[in-house]
């Protein structure tokens, strides 16, 4: 149990290293991105999650994808090519202009 609290320590200790240097290279949303991705599905653009509800990088359902494509008249790309990175954070950055348009979140 010590050890692996030891190596969980450490990661995170790393997790956090690797984040605040991305951090001090990027703006508000693009910081949120950053995290929402490793905390979301490490990265990993092909995650499926909430049993089958959530697909990509940011785990977005499908209610989401919707509403950000509601706001953004611009987003034609379909639900299922949500594990494509760059359509993702279109969708992101969509919905956090939605509902928070001064960036404060």
């Amino acid at each position: 149990m010590q050890k692996n609290s030891i190596k969980c320590l450490l990661i995170l200790s790393l997790f956090s290293l690797n984040i605040n240097q991305l951090w001090a290279q990027t703006n508000d949303i693009q910081r949120f991105i950053l995290i929402l991705g490793k905390l979301e599905s490490s990265d990993n653009d092909r995650a499926i999650g909430d049993k089958g509800k959530a697909i990509g990088r940011y785990q977005i359902h499908r209610g989401c994808y919707l509403d950000a494509k509601q706001y953004d008249k611009t987003i034609r790309f379909s639900y299922e090519s949500l594990t494509n990175k760059a359509n993702s954070d279109k969708i992101v950055i969509a919905y956090i202009k939605r509902y928070e348009p001064n960036g404060n979140f």
